[in-house]
């Protein structure tokens, strides 16, 4: 989960390294596309839906497929209205809503989901809707209840799945800053995903924030021996570079992090940064201004 102010520090990272990491929509991009085929699936075999209903659902599969989320929308109202009853219905309306970033609207499908399926009807299902709408709470900074909700998809779910609402439980800690938390979650995530190198890149994150600067290196490096091309691990690991003294090496990473994204406004921040601390004036000019270009905000 990419979340404003997901690094946010008010101790030993550098001055403004904070807004490091903007909104992505991180379940859309890395997590949910997983997942997605899991409430097309659940809908075969509801006998009480109408025809009408389902083909209307088809539809809106379809629209869905080539990213046209309004029309989708559209059908599965239609189906709903058809069949209210219908908890993958309003799943997948809540999936439409959400990927428009309604997050109300996404919120309360998902809510439906939960209330139409009482106890483990469908556990399936209703760990589909409390992960997404904690994902939804996230994207609206309701830390409490989006934290709230992945443990319930955690109680529901093992193992991989459990591993992703462990990382958004994760994140949502570290937007709290609740930082020992964070690295629980994290590090059952990795318990469940030992390849996982979004959960050794965000626990890196974690440790950077606490100032323990060996352990961040420490799962900075791994994140990048799980993927190589994975950008984010080498700035991060290059700013941990940069508090423990060593410039030459965290100019290096984060350098490798723009050859690797070069319109990432963060990377170039993130040397900026660095650039900034070894005295290089000219150059840490030069990179701040390229991330202004790229829609950074620098102070």
């Amino acid at each position: 989960m990419r979340t404003t102010s997901l690094r946010q520090t008010t101790q030993p990272l550098p001055t403004n390294v904070e807004n490091l990491t903007e909104s992505s929509h991180w379940w859309s991009v890395w997590k949910i596309r997983a997942i997605v085929v899991l409430s097309v699936v659940v809908t075969q075999g509801c006998g009480n839906a109408s025809g009408e209903a389902d083909d209307a659902f088809q539809r809106a599969v379809k629209y869905e497929s080539t990213q046209d989320f309004e029309s989708a929308i559209i059908e599965l109202t239609m189906s709903i209205r058809l069949n209210p009853n219908n908890p993958a219905y309003h799943q997948e309306r809540g999936i439409a809503y959400a990927e428009t970033c309604d997050w109300d609207n996404a919120i309360s499908d998902f809510t439906k989901v939960i209330t139409l399926n009482p106890v483990n009807d469908n556990a399936q299902l209703k760990y589909n809707a409390y992960f997404r709408r904690g994902v939804a709470y996230s994207e609206k900074a309701d830390w409490d209840k989006s934290i709230a909700d992945f443990t319930e998809a955690i109680e529901l779910k093992p193992k991989y799945f459990a591993s992703l609402a462990y990382h958004g439980r994760g994140l949502a800690y570290l937007n709290k800053n609740d930082l020992d938390k964070a690295v629980v979650d994290f590090t059952d995530e990795i318990r469940l995903l030992p390849e996982s190198e979004m959960a050794y890149s965000e626990r890196g994150w974690v440790y950077g924030r606490q100032g323990n600067w060996e352990k961040a290196i420490v799962d900075f490096t791994e994140a990048i021996r799980l993927d190589a091309e994975f950008a984010e691990p080498y700035y991060g690991r290059g700013l941990a570079y940069s508090e423990s003294g060593d410039l030459q090496k965290a100019i290096e990473d984060c350098t490798k992090a723009i050859r690797l994204q070069p319109n990432d406004a963060k990377a170039y921040y993130a040397r900026g940064l660095v650039y900034t601390k070894s005295g290089e004036t000219g150059n840490a000019a030069e990179d701040f201004a390229k991330a202004r270009q790229l829609g950074k905000d620098v102070e």
